[in-house]
């Protein structure tokens, strides 16, 4: 999918599997040190935050993934504070905090060219 960055093809994909926040950076770092993990939030925050506007992406607190089954939508100011939350994109064996990629995310995955056709 060359029409989208690296990292929009990433959390794309991250997306669309309804992963949680630790796994995208995970799979952006390639790493399983948390350390190396918090170094990519500044990259994601504003993207994800970008995306939930946009209406490609939700994000949902839980108890487990997959966190848009039964968890809470998190939107607005709680959004916001929650990704400002260093916690919030770390690993946790009780709670975490996940993406979904909505039906209007589609849309990405499709070459901006053939969308016009």
């Amino acid at each position: 999918m060359d029409w989208l960055t690296p990292e929009e093809e990433c959390l794309l994909v991250n997306a669309s599997e309804a992963a949680s926040l630790w796994a995208l950076l995970a799979d952006w770092t390639e790493s399983e040190d948390e350390e190396t993990w918090r170094e990519a939030v500044p990259l994601f925050l504003p993207l994800v935050e970008s995306w939930v506007e946009q209406g490609y992406l939700e994000v949902f607190r839980a108890a487990e993934p997959p966190a848009y089954i039964g968890g809470t939508p998190l939107r607005g100011p709680e959004l916001a504070a929650a990704l400002r939350d260093p916690d919030t994109w770390e690993y946790h064996e009780d709670r975490t905090v996940g993406l979904y990629a909505t039906p209007a995310a589609t849309v990405l995955g499709t070459d901006p060219a053939e969308r016009d056709s």
